[in-house]
């Protein structure tokens, strides 16, 4: 249906401000398809209705105007486990300088930007490091950090803000009693027995970490682990990634 003006004027004769008001108004409902000011004043449209987003149930993925949501979480079950382990030499484990990290499944997505984006990523899991049967020269830890890259290159680049470790489980004396002195100072605190304590103390890692002004493109985001113990595993664990256009 094609838009026709309340008031068409003439030459010659003198412009009238209520007659372009009702010109404009008339062109406002048109565009709008019939919505008025008073439709939202009397609450009969609301944001859902306007955009309630997609969600694809398959890939726990939903899908904003403005932006998505993914997300993708594990419980502590034997069968969820991801396990990892060294395949460096033994005299070599507690040395910086190799570097292998191993990919943690569950803790990872693809993102497809349309435009420039910021993404804000949450992760949160265990990780128990079991103690080696050969002797080294010290605590062995365990490099876990968030790793990405795009479509275009094969080099992943880390992201040193969300480093965390794991260490070896071992039964060392000192360590034995640091623990114990920090698991009874929790415990006082009202945060839940000896074992829960206990256990975030020694093999939680959690942190937010937002990734500002990437432009159009893929990109892929995993959580990786440069492994020196010959066998540990990460337990329950939840990774979410939110993008925001500008």
């Amino acid at each position: 249906m094609a838009f026709t003006k309340p008031y068409t004027y003439v030459d010659g004769t003198v412009l009238s401000g209520a007659n372009q008001q009702l010109n404009d108004d008339a062109a406002k409902k048109y565009i709008n398809q019939g919505i008025v000011f008073a439709d939202y004043a009397d609450s009969n449209i609301d944001f859902d209705q306007i955009q309630s987003g997609e969600l694809q149930p398959i890939t726990n993925q939903y899908r904003f105007v403005s932006g998505e949501v993914l997300g993708q979480a594990v419980d502590k079950e034997v069968v969820n486990r991801a396990y990892f382990t060294s395949n460096i030499k033994t005299g070599r484990q507690t040395s910086d300088n190799p570097v292998q990290y191993q990919s943690i499944y569950s803790t990872g997505q693809t993102l497809y930007l349309s435009s420039t984006a910021d993404i804000l990523i949450t992760f949160g899991g265990t990780f128990i490091s079991d103690e080696n049967e050969v002797q080294g020269k010290g605590k062995w830890d365990s490099k876990i950090a968030l790793r990405y890259r795009d479509s275009t290159s094969n080099n992943w680049e880390t992201i040193e803000g969300t480093r965390s470790y794991s260490f070896e489980e071992t039964t060392a004396a000192t360590v034995a009693t640091r623990l114990a002195t920090q698991t009874s100072l929790l415990t006082a605190a009202g945060y839940g027995p000896v074992t829960e304590a206990e256990y975030c103390l020694r093999r939680w890692s959690g942190w937010t970490w937002v990734v500002k002004g990437l432009p159009a493109g893929e990109y892929s985001f995993i959580l990786m682990i440069s492994a020196k113990v010959e066998q540990g595993y990460s337990s329950a664990r939840s990774f979410t990634c939110e993008v925001f256009y500008g």
